[in-house]
């Protein structure tokens, strides 16, 4: 599915066979390209909008959940949603520009102010209001969705939003991993309206769950499918506490903010500097430092203190 300004570019929509219908595990950003790829999608299976008996979304993500309830009125299926996911579906749906204004706050907080006042004079990247209906049902964790050869049971897996969600088919061992376990690249860590400091610390916790799951076959939401589910664990687990060593290193003697530390460490995969990330992942990459610093303070190897509103870590 086409994403209009994101540099993945595509996000990962599953279309599963159940019996006389479909089920779809998530639903892509909402917009005339993103359905028309629906279209040709389900055309695939010999099947049309009215045939989506439901949507399994993984998390809150505009590029995951956006189309969901667009689809429902024209057609589909109700959606689910992980019942984790409710702060942050009430904060967007209830004033989602005060939401916004809050979030530019806490970047602010975290050091990074000329970043934080771009962002208010600019009106963010989804221009539509969001008057999504809610889920059909908020999915708890280990809760199933029958299908027609047996069923997919929610993973809770928090880190990259509070109420991220896998689905396991355990017959057919096969997992849709969400944004929670990529092939290629490692997701942003706590980027939610109702946000989470700790996130980083669920997303490690959640990233040994999943790998203690008996599976052959991983479908994540960007990237191609791939089988090493433990292996790839492994590696997420390593680059973050590459990261974390990182992170402490950046630090100056009387204290760094996240912003701060986010400018002096490389991002991406080719290890791009700070100043040449665009505005929104800079974004990505303060709150990205703020987790790994939350952590390195609940380990004890930083301390964290809030100053004239401004919060700094210092290695302890």
């Amino acid at each position: 599915m086409p994403l209009p300004n994101d540099g993945l570019r595509a996000v990962n929509v599953y279309m599963i066979e159940d019996g006389d219908g479909v089920t779809l595990v998530d639903s892509g950003w909402n917009g005339p390209e993103a359905r028309a790829a629906i279209d040709r999608g389900l055309a695939v299976a010999g099947a049309e909008l009215g045939d989506v008996h439901r949507m399994l979304i993984t998390h809150m993500h505009y590029d995951h959940l956006g189309q969901a309830d667009e689809l429902r009125r024209a057609g589909a299926g109700e959606y689910w949603l992980g019942e984790e996911e409710k702060g942050s579906f009430t904060i967007l749906v209830t004033d989602p520009v005060e939401s916004r204004l809050e979030r530019l706050d806490q970047l602010e907080a975290h050091g990074a102010v000329a970043l934080a006042e771009k962002g208010r004079a600019s009106d963010g990247a989804v221009k539509e209001p969001l008057t999504w209906q809610p889920p059909g049902r908020w999915v708890a964790d280990g809760e199933q969705a029958p299908l027609s050869d047996g069923a997919l049971t929610a993973i809770l897996t928090p880190g990259h939003t509070r109420g991220h969600l896998c689905f396991l088919h355990g017959d057919r061992k096969v997992l849709f991993s969400g944004d929670h376990v990529l092939p290629h690249i490692t997701p942003s860590i706590g980027f939610e309206p109702n946000t989470n400091r700790l996130a980083l610390v669920d997303f490690l916790e959640s990233q040994a769950r999943v790998a203690a799951l008996d599976v052959e076959l991983v479908l994540p939401a960007h990237g191609e499918v791939f089988t090493d589910l433990p292996g790839r664990v492994d590696e997420l687990t390593a680059h973050h506490d590459v990261r974390l060593d990182a992170c402490r290193a950046a630090l100056s003697e009387g204290g760094s903010s996240a912003f701060v530390v986010a400018s002096r460490i490389g991002w991406t995969r080719r290890e791009t500097p700070f100043e040449e990330l665009n505005d929104f992942n800079k974004t990505l990459a303060v709150w990205e430092t703020a987790a790994h610093l939350e952590l390195l303070a609940v380990r004890g190897t930083v301390t964290r203190r809030v100053v004239d509103g401004t919060t700094t870590f210092t290695r302890a």
